[in-house]
């Protein structure tokens, strides 16, 4: 438990909850209001995750969290006006959304994700054991514009919004998990993701991805498990910066065409190329 008497300490930059035990992982802490007029805070860490209350009884104009570069993890968290205006500072945000009826997304105020314009790493993940149970809608949201690192978790997204992120002109790592998005095909095109460097795909439905080489110019690490149908398209072995492909449990399609991919390439005197099976 953390008391109010917290933002006493008004130098406080960084402050760091851990669970004590992993027998507690699936409590939820409630941070105190006063977490809120705490200024010089610069990094606010909880592990497993934690709900900040929303900050809509403060007056503008009073102390912010104008210094905070990280949040993490906070659940159920909403993006109000006032809320973005007294984090619009912050650099590297994980959010995390459990047992909320996504009839009810417009409360959390997704869209308003976009005004974060300093964000750069943004981790936002969807309980999927509740979503599977549910089979819930697409959850739809405004990303902010100047991402380098995204994290997308059981947030079944359309294929329509996957070519928004592709659109993010700074994105160099993209980690898309359980059920990322709906459907089971995906076809990038060649003025999205530019600047990507790092893809990673895990337990999703996916069946056919059709890619070509110009499609991810700098791709340099490809890594898929868990996807039992998924096939590498052979396009991918054309991109010149590409240095790794692993594959993971469960995606044996996957490991097949990783395998062809490599002997390919070694045919043709290129060694740098490392392909990785993992069966665990």
């Amino acid at each position: 438990m953390l008391t109010p008497s917290i933002s006493k300490l008004q130098n406080l930059q960084t402050l760091i909850i851990r669970s004590g035990s992993y027998s507690t992982g699936y409590i939820t802490l409630h941070l105190p209001f006063q977490i809120w007029n705490m200024p010089q805070l610069r990094h606010l860490m909880v592990f497993r995750k934690a709900i900040l209350p929303s900050p809509s009884a403060i007056p503008f104009g009073r102390q912010h969290l104008e210094n905070l570069h990280t949040l993490s993890t906070v659940k159920n968290f909403r993006f109000t006006s006032k809320t973005i205006e007294m984090i619009r500072n912050i650099k590297k945000l994980k959010v995390l959304y459990t047992s909320v009826s996504r009839a009810n997304w417009e409360e959390h105020y997704l869209d308003n994700l976009v005004h974060l314009a300093q964000v750069e790493t943004l981790n936002f993940s969807f309980d999927t054991t509740f979503g599977r149970k549910k089979h819930p809608s697409p959850v739809s949201f405004a990303l902010p514009p100047n991402l380098k690192k995204l994290t997308l978790s059981g947030c079944r997204l359309t294929r329509q919004y996957m070519a928004t992120n592709g659109s993010l002109p700074n994105l160099e790592v993209l980690k898309l998990r359980n059920d990322a998005f709906i459907g089971t095909q995906w076809e990038s095109s060649e003025e999205e993701f530019p600047r990507l460097k790092f893809l990673q795909m895990e337990w999703l439905n996916l069946k056919f991805w059709r890619a070509e080489s110009t499609h991810f110019p700098v791709l340099q690490c490809l890594i898929i498990g868990y996807c039992s149908e998924l096939e590498i398209p052979c396009e991918i072995e054309e991109i010149p910066t590409l240095q790794l492909i692993e594959v993971g449990p469960l995606s044996k399609p996957a490991a097949d065409s990783a395998k062809l991919i490599q002997e390919e390439q070694q045919s043709l005197g290129n060694d740098l190329l490392q392909v990785r099976i993992r069966s665990y």
